[in-house]
């Protein structure tokens, strides 16, 4: 029996799946169906049930699995106490929010690279709820997703806000005043795709105001950029997130609407996998909340940080 063995067979308990475990330990699947048959060899027993579509530990497993737990905790202490000067290398796989993804994040990435230049960096531009299901599978290390994430396996660091206003092109000639509901009523209203935290808010924003969803007002798009050149264009109105349309308002081409909000902005976490120290995750998570605090100084910046809120938390 050998740390590699436990370590796997603890990912595999974690993730449910050999295939969610070989991607997460970047290793075949035949490596890690070995390193589970030389641990059964060792232990004399089998420590998962295969049968179903996933695996499922036994008795010997459930009992073992606490153990596994605490070899995989000794050796992160190791790794910050007597092996944390070493320089932060390897690959870490990061899934990024568009809107983090389009404003501060690759000042993020610019000063990673500065202070780890050893450190692979892999990055997945998506919404929110494919992340977490990516990082749930092991597909990815940590990821900057919207909150709130209600789940006992995923560890959440706050980290900051976006503003969101309603914006539309200046050529509707809806800025500067009021806007009813009988004015939006032929103009389509631009959101984010079924999934989203932004569909569901608007949705369920207008059946508070007795505008059930129609579907030729809402137009669902999966991304934020796409958004703001449709809402550019004329095409429709859309909330957006003020940090990522600075620009076109200065340039006359957006304007924000008074109108009830169906959010004032959302707030972002830094997500990883539950009890899982990684020395490329501390880094990353420390320039973030340190860029984030920067950019939140800023007024006009659209972004805030919320120091109360961040004030102990550990991914």
């Amino acid at each position: 029996m050998n740390f590699r063995q436990l370590e796997t067979f603890y990912w595999i308990a974690q993730l449910g799946q050999f295939g969610a475990a070989a991607a997460r330990l970047n290793a075949t699947q035949s490596t890690i169906s070995t390193r589970i048959q030389e641990l059964e060899t060792s232990l004399g027993a089998t420590v998962f049930d295969r049968s179903g579509r996933t695996v499922q530990l036994t008795d010997v497993g459930r009992a073992l699995l606490p153990y596994a737990e605490e070899a995989l905790s000794l050796a992160r202490r190791i790794q910050e106490n007597i092996v944390g000067h070493t320089p932060v290398a390897g690959l870490v796989r990061i899934g990024v929010g568009e809107i983090v993804a389009l404003s501060w994040f690759p000042q993020m990435l610019s000063a990673l690279s500065a202070r780890h230049p050893a450190l692979e960096v892999e990055v997945v531009v998506d919404l929110s709820v494919n992340l977490i299901r990516m990082l749930r599978a092991g597909q990815l290390d940590m990821g900057f997703v919207v909150g709130p994430v209600e789940a006992h396996d995923i560890s959440c660091l706050p980290l900051g806000s976006a503003r969101m206003h309603w914006y539309a092109s200046a050529a509707l000639g809806l800025g500067g005043r009021f806007v009813d509901f009988a004015e939006l009523d032929a103009i389509p209203i631009l959101t984010l795709s079924r999934e989203s935290h932004m569909h569901r808010h608007v949705s369920e924003w207008l059946l508070g105001h007795g505008q059930g969803p129609r579907r030729r007002r809402l137009f669902g798009c999966n991304s934020l950029t796409t958004l703001a050149a449709l809402a550019r264009s004329g095409i429709g109105v859309a909330v957006l997130p003020d940090i990522l349309v600075t620009r076109e308002v200065k340039g006359g081409e957006l304007e924000i609407l008074k109108l009830p909000l169906p959010i004032d902005r959302y707030d972002f976490l830094i997500v990883s996998p539950y009890g899982r120290s990684d020395p490329a995750v501390r880094a990353i998570s420390e320039i973030s909340i340190a860029l984030s605090r920067e950019i939140g100084g800023c007024s006009s910046s659209g972004w805030s940080y919320r120091e109360r809120d961040a004030a102990g938390a550990t991914p």
